[in-house]
């Protein structure tokens, strides 16, 4: 399942970026708040990967009620269990403030989905408005952008780290070209 969220995640920053360059804000939110509970899931994923090795490894051979738990937060349906279980689960780590910036993105971008105000409706009337391009709405939304990304890039680092598998210095770099200070302070206590 690991490739499989994996790969849904890939594909759906993809497709919101794809959606931004063509004005389609609004779809383009919803894709990115699938991105994240996309992300959700793998960690989870790779949290219970890890658990299970561990367990391997201390001749614990069967299922445990923990890695039950894990498999069904990341399996589930019930989106608020997975984004608090989520929490839970990186609350002592190093990346809780990435994890809980991720959760607070995601909560904003649930307006888009469900669309429960007159500021989440799609801002164009005709199908000529989405030539017509407001450059501070695209800016803000593309920054936006940028910190889950950035956001979700620490957190891949904290579970690569976990996993044991190495991370380039050049990786890092590319990575800590678009932090802010507080994220660069997460990135430090992980490496």
């Amino acid at each position: 399942m690991i490739g499989d969220f994996s790969k849904e995640l890939k594909n759906s920053l993809v497709i919101s970026f794809d959606l931004l360059n063509m004005n389609y804000l609004n779809s383009s939110k919803q894709i990115l708040r699938s991105s994240i509970e996309s992300f959700f899931r793998l960690s989870l994923s790779i949290l219970r990967f890890y658990e299970y090795r561990k367990n391997i490894s201390n001749k614990i051979y069967g299922s445990t009620d923990s890695l039950k738990k894990l498999k069904s937060l990341y399996t589930g349906q019930a989106v608020y269990r997975l984004t608090s279980g989520t929490i839970n689960y990186f609350e002592d780590t190093d990346i809780i403030s990435t994890i809980k910036i991720l959760n607070d993105c995601y909560s904003e971008l649930s307006g888009n989905v469900h669309v429960n105000a007159t500021t989440n409706f799609s801002p164009q009337k005709f199908l000529e408005d989405y030539s017509k391009f407001d450059n501070e709405t695209i800016m803000n939304f593309i920054n936006f952008y940028l910190e889950v990304i950035n956001c979700i890039a620490i957190a891949l680092f904290y579970l690569l780290k976990v996993l044991d598998i190495p991370v380039t210095k050049r990786q890092i770099q590319v990575v800590e070209m678009g932090l802010d200070n507080n994220m660069e302070l997460v990135l430090n206590k992980i490496f």
